[in-house]
């Protein structure tokens, strides 16, 4: 695992995994899609849809960047699609680094990531500036202050950044990180699952 990898997640909360899903495995996602999820209630994943969904658990470069993270000990919570149509908290950031109750933390001691809820969000088909999409304030997930009410809203933020995937990449972010969707008006095809993994000190190493 790539430490840039590392060091872009403690600096952005995020950090975005080239090609994390191989090609004839997307294929079969989006075949998958087309034919079963289209004008669907998208809800979360069955895993009995087929291995290809099964797969997405733990796609290799991904589970080495998490098992870094969480030292071997952290488990799958849930998993769920998301297309154009999908907008959280009402079109307005949400989450904030002051979560610790509800399990969405990130601190660093001794050069060791301690970190909460953590969400994977897989790129099925390609999201860009004309596809409603992923946005956050960089670095938020570290912050000592609540996020002011005006930068919760993702028009005229200045402190906004938007995230473009390519089909295959993986954004794995920090739930501490505040983050939301950026709608855009009608907006072309977007094709997302986001897989929300927690930490799992009961775990043995290796287990």
């Amino acid at each position: 695992m790539k430490l840039e990898y590392i060091y872009q997640f403690d600096l952005n909360g995020y950090v975005i995994i080239p090609n994390a899903i191989a090609r004839p495995h997307l294929q079969r996602l989006q075949e998958y899609w087309s034919e079963h999820l289209t004008n669907h209630s998208l809800h979360d994943i069955n895993f009995d849809w087929g291995k290809e969904w099964r797969d997405l658990i733990d796609p290799e470069s991904v589970y080495r960047f998490l098992d870094i993270i969480y030292r071997s000990k952290f488990r799958l919570d849930h998993m769920f699609c998301a297309d154009e149509r999908f907008v959280s908290s009402g079109g307005n950031l949400h989450h904030g680094a002051d979560m610790f109750d509800e399990g969405i933390y990130y601190w660093v001691r001794n050069h060791r990531i301690h970190s909460g809820l953590i969400t994977v969000q897989y790129a099925i088909s390609d999201i860009g500036a004309r596809e409603s999409h992923f946005c956050c304030i960089p670095g938020s997930h570290r912050a000592n202050f609540p996020v002011p009410d005006r930068y919760r809203n993702v028009t005229d933020n200045p402190l906004l950044r938007h995230i473009f995937l390519q089909a295959g990449d993986a954004l794995i972010f920090s739930e501490a990180l505040a983050h939301g969707t950026f709608k855009v008006p009608n907006s072309g095809q977007r094709r997302s699952v986001f897989a929300r993994f927690v930490n799992y000190p009961g775990l043995k190493a290796g287990a």
